[in-house]
């Protein structure tokens, strides 16, 4: 079993060489993060025939085919298969001729078959998110997954390290896979029990929210120990709520996450980045002419101080 790793920013060079990330692989691969991996074929995952679940493949790239995987004939389930390209063919899957349920797949690249190109019918994606999709299939949709912020933010969708891929409590993929063909006990990439709800969500997240305040349950428990705080609540009283530090990624206990000088409240307001200590709210250059002098600052478009 290979699972919670960061599989990030490896790479094969050379014709016909596969699997970026992950190659060969016969056993379960789940609850990994695979990113900014390169190959020939298969940027992400390639000739991995056992089963692959509850992962983040995102940003992967292939020259040829596959950007995300490849050959991959086992079982692919609840993963969130994001942003992978490919010079040729399949941007996201290309020739995984197993099962394919339950996952996201989605803003992949390719001049054909950006999202999935496969050869066998028994290969047909059931229960799953594709971009565009018009296969038929069981319980398929093509509506937007809604993830909490895939741009992240830097609003910027290709630096996929910042990225947040959790679903939005009203995203379309809750409560719309099917658990009935998997094996208990089952867990989503964040260890939460799986389906939470009437039925299982599509894509790697689970989006358990057991008190129901607009908050991840996992988050939570990760920061504060408990779930009675609420999405309003401002508890390192930086003017940044908790909803909007769950959305920025920003420390909740923290008034300054990058340790600038500024608050993350105020960062937010004058459109700088809260997670970037180069970029805030500050003078950048002063020149003087006979007329006087221009001062030039950053910070974006439109702001205001307050």
């Amino acid at each position: 079993m290979i699972e919670n790793n960061l599989i990030s920013s490896n790479s094969v060079s050379g014709e016909y060489h596969k699997g970026g990330g992950f190659y060969g692989c016969g056993g379960i691969v789940e609850k990994n993060i695979v990113r900014d991996n390169v190959a020939d074929f298969g940027g992400g995952l390639s000739g991995c025939g056992g089963i692959i679940r509850n992962n983040i493949i995102v940003g992967n790239s292939a020259v040829r085919s596959s950007g995300g995987l490849v050959s991959c004939n086992g079982t692919t389930e609840n993963n969130t298969v994001y942003g992978n390209s490919a010079g040729d063919k399949g941007g996201g899957l290309f020739e995984c001729n197993g099962i394919i349920r339950n996952c996201i797949v989605w803003a992949n690249t390719a001049k054909s078959g950006a999202q999935i190109l496969y050869s066998l019918d028994l290969a047909r994606p059931r229960y799953c998110c594709i971009e565009g999709w018009r296969g038929g299939g069981q319980g398929n949709i093509a509506d937007n997954p809604l993830f909490v912020d895939p741009d992240g933010p830097d609003n910027e969708s290709t630096t996929y390290a910042h990225n947040h891929y959790h679903l939005r409590p009203d995203s379309p993929c809750i409560d719309a896979g099917t658990h009935k063909a998997i094996v208990p006990p089952n867990t989503d990439m964040d260890g939460e029990w799986r389906p939470f709800g009437e039925e299982i969500d599509i894509g790697a997240d689970e989006c358990v929210d057991a008190d129901q305040d607009g908050l991840s349950d996992y988050w939570e428990i990760d920061w504060f120990g408990t779930l009675w705080l609420e999405a309003e609540d401002d508890v390192d009283a930086d003017g940044l709520p908790n909803g909007q530090e769950f959305v920025w990624g920003t420390n909740p206990e923290n008034r300054d996450t990058d340790d600038d000088g500024k608050s993350d409240g105020d960062e937010v307001f004058a459109g700088t980045n809260p997670l970037d200590r180069e970029s805030l709210f500050r003078i950048v250059e002063i020149v003087y002419t006979r007329s006087g002098a221009a001062v030039r600052w950053s910070a974006a478009g439109g702001r205001f101080t307050r």
